[in-house]
C-alpha cells in the first residue's frame, strides 16, 4: 500500500501540472489520463485499506479538481 500511495501522489501532481499547462485531453500523458490512472490506484488502495487517510485525501482532491467520482 505504501508504494501505491506514493504513486497516487505523483500521478495527482502530474495531473495538476498538466491541467495548468492546458493539456487536459490532447494526449495520452494529459491531465485526464494522469487523473484517471490515479483514480484507479486510489480505488485499489481503498479496497486494501478503506481508512487510508492519504488515499481518502487524494480521492477528495480528484473530485474537487477533476470531478472524478468514486
Amino acid at each position: 500500500v505504501y508504494v501505491l500511495v506514493q504513486l497516487i501522489e505523483a500521478l495527482y501532481k502530474l495531473a495538476v501540472a498538466a491541467s495548468q499547462e492546458g493539456t487536459w485531453v490532447s494526449e495520452e500523458g494529459s491531465a485526464s489520463g494522469y487523473a484517471q490512472r490515479c483514480a484507479g490506484f486510489v480505488r485499489k488502495i481503498l479496497e486494501l485499506d478503506p481508512t487510508n487517510a492519504k488515499a481518502i485525501h487524494v480521492q477528495e482532491d480528484l473530485y474537487q479538481q477533476f470531478q472524478i467520482e468514486f
